[in-house]
Order: C-alpha cells, then structure tokens, then sequence
C-alpha cells in the first residue's frame, strides 16, 4: 500500500493523482439550499462516493461528497448513508464539540498555503463550529465568518449543504487551487475522501475550478 505522503499534490500546482484532486464544475445557477440535496442543479456537480476508512473497526456506510461553484460561491452537498435511528446529535451549542456528533468535519484552505486554513464542522442538527486553524491544531474559535448551512435526516441518510462565499472566504485565483479536507464524523465513523486525516494539511484535497 503506498503512503499518502507518495500522493501529495505539489503546494504550487494540484497534483494530478485521482484521490487527491477534484474538479470543480461550474454553474450559473446556485442550489437550492433546504438540507434536502435534492435540487437538480447538484446533478451539474462532481462527485466523490469513495471515501476512504481508517485501518480501525468502523461503520463503513456510504458517503457522498458533491461539489460544484457559481461566481458567487463554492457548493457542498455531502449525504451520509445508513440507518439514521441510531445517530448521535447531541450538540446544539455553536462551537461546541460538534465533530462529537453525526456530521462532517472539513478544512478549507482556499489560499493554497498548507499551512493556514478554515476548520468547519457540522452535524445533522445544523449546529456548527466555524474557526481559524494552522498547521499543528492551532485554532481560533473566535473568527466567524458568513456561510450558509442546511440539514436534514432521513430514514436511510443524512444530507448536509453548505454554501461558502467568495465575500468571506476569497474568490479564486488563476492558477490557485482552493484545498480541502473531508471526513465523516460521529461515533464509530473514520472516514475521508483522502486518507482520514483531519488537521493535516498534507491530506487535503486539491479542487480546480473549471
């Protein structure tokens, strides 16, 4: 098995290697952000449905991470299957221990600096943590930025959108990819679209904006 170390993208330039690279289609039209992920314009975006599990014993239901962006803003839908009578969402306080809960957990590096990058959680309850964070788990629960977030639980899944706008988070660059990392949290889920590293920036994910 080769180290995800072997498949990091380069910090200049997004590497090429399937996992760790995403392009992101471009929409006029944003979605429709009511939790249920169902609005057709998600079917313009890309996907991912193979997320990765750490070498523990761990629920290994599917997840799927969709994104797509406007001139405005950068679009995630992410549907976290599985039967949905058992979630832990416990969390309601904002920046409390959401990653505690049934949800995601994301890093967002849109500079492209793998060094400083927003940490972003959510849970099926919509109650969220929104922070500042660098390398090595320095994070700033003070910053709050405007972003929009929706939920909504099904019987066989949970759907979590979230909207981030070029006002709060920057708008792309010519030949700057954003960065992001992805995980699947909750009790007995170790999971990401790269390796399950969460406050890694080495794990993060390269995103093209086409």
């Amino acid at each position: 098995t080769r180290r995800a170390t072997e498949l990091l993208p380069e910090p200049t330039g997004p590497s090429m290697a399937k996992r760790w690279t995403m392009k992101v289609p471009y929409s006029k039209t944003a979605p429709n952000m009511d939790g249920t992920g169902t609005d057709k314009v998600w079917d313009a975006g890309a996907t991912e449905k193979e997320f990765v599990h750490a070498q523990r014993p761990c629920k290994k239901d599917p997840t799927w991470a969709t994104l797509l962006r406007t001139d405005k803003a950068l679009y995630l839908r992410v549907v976290g299957w599985g039967d949905t009578n058992d979630l832990k969402a416990a969390k309601t306080k904002k920046d409390d221990a959401v990653y505690m809960d049934d949800g995601i957990e994301l890093c967002l590096d849109p500079m492209n600096t793998r060094t400083d990058y927003y940490w972003i959680c959510v849970n099926t309850l919509g109650t969220y943590v929104d922070s500042l964070a660098s390398i090595g788990m320095n994070i700033n629960r003070k910053w709050d930025g405007e972003w929009r977030r929706a939920a909504k639980v099904f019987a066989d899944r949970w759907v979590i959108e979230i909207e981030f706008p070029y006002a709060t988070f920057g708008a792309p660059k010519e030949g700057k990819a954003w960065l992001m990392g992805l995980n699947r949290c909750g009790p007995g889920r170790y999971e990401s679209w790269t390796d399950a590293t969460v406050h890694s920036p080495n794990s993060f994910r390269t995103l093209i904006m086409e």
